[in-house]
């Protein structure tokens, strides 16, 4: 597992707010297609052709000494797809401290054909 951390100038409540809203996903990462069913958010994500939604579910939780995580997961009939797990740290009144677990991809070699 990898991870990567980021200092943002901004107060550890605004951050929060932000990304307690899955929809914000668009802002800040490659998560462009995204769409509210039924109150909740959803990815539209292609495959071969079709287009297929996943569940967007956030969970945080606050632990010790001003320390939060945050988990981001997509969910396609109630299975889970992938997530990305974050810390946020408040290292001031207004500068926080992101980090995200980055999770090792498996290369897989594609074989190239011509037909």
């Amino acid at each position: 597992m990898e991870s990567l951390s980021v200092d943002i100038n901004v107060s550890e409540v605004i951050i929060l707010d932000f990304l307690k809203e899955p929809f914000n996903l668009r802002f800040w990462t490659v998560h462009r297609d995204l769409y509210y069913i039924d109150n909740k958010c959803h990815e539209c994500i292609f495959r071969e052709g079709k287009a297929n939604f996943a569940e967007i579910r956030t969970t945080f939780e606050s632990t010790y000494q001003g320390i939060h995580s945050a988990r981001f997961s997509w969910h396609q009939n109630d299975a889970l797809t992938k997530s990305f797990n974050f810390q946020i740290t408040a290292t001031s009144d207004s500068q926080v401290k992101l980090s995200m677990e980055i999770p090792k991809i498996q290369h897989q070699e594609k074989q190239n054909t011509l037909f």
